[in-house]
């Protein structure tokens, strides 16, 4: 009878343990997946997301490439595709935005153009991505250092002109 009533004893701790194990891994699994996320807030929230993007915070499209990628088979048929069609859009065309910056010289956008660079949803278009960020600085350092340099040149021969007349004058003056 003691011995019967440890066994019980035994199958009453693990069978609450193990039935713990599993209402623990249930509340994880809800808390991550979100498997009974109603399809309209999965839309208000990509709605969201897409809008802070087009609005330039580029940081929001990894929390849209997450959620459409949880929650994407609750939506209509074709209505993923034109999300994440609307995403790649607007990240294209902020990117776009500061490369062409850069490119005109206005080299402090150079952390920018990385920043969205690193918005795409897949690594290896983030690194060609990064790549063109570097090459559209450069070409821009070099216009900005010869703009510069005309800048300089352009100085230089005012000054040079303005010296001269000066000179110019202050001799007729003294006659």
């Amino acid at each position: 009878r003691v011995e019967k009533s440890k066994r019980n004893r035994l199958m009453l701790i693990g069978g609450s343990s193990l039935l713990g194990v599993a209402a623990l891994s249930f509340a994880i699994y809800t808390a991550a997946a979100r498997p009974f996320m109603p399809v309209g807030t999965v839309v208000d929230r990509l709605d969201y997301y897409l809008e802070k993007v087009e609005d330039g915070y580029g940081s929001y499209s990894g929390k849209f490439y997450r959620l459409v990628d949880q929650q994407g088979g609750k939506l209509t048929a074709g209505s993923e595709a034109d999300y994440r069609h609307a995403m790649y859009e607007t990240l294209d065309g902020h990117f776009d935005e500061t490369i062409a910056k850069l490119e005109s010289g206005e080299v402090r956008y150079f952390d920018d153009a990385r920043k969205w660079a690193s918005s795409f949803p897949e690594a290896e278009e983030r690194t060609d991505r990064k790549e063109q960020a570097e090459n559209a600085f450069t070409k821009g350092l070099g216009a900005a250092v010869s703009d510069t340099l005309e800048d300089v040149k352009e100085g230089a021969r005012n000054l040079f002109q303005k010296a001269a007349d000066f000179i110019k004058n202050t001799v007729k003056g003294d006659e």
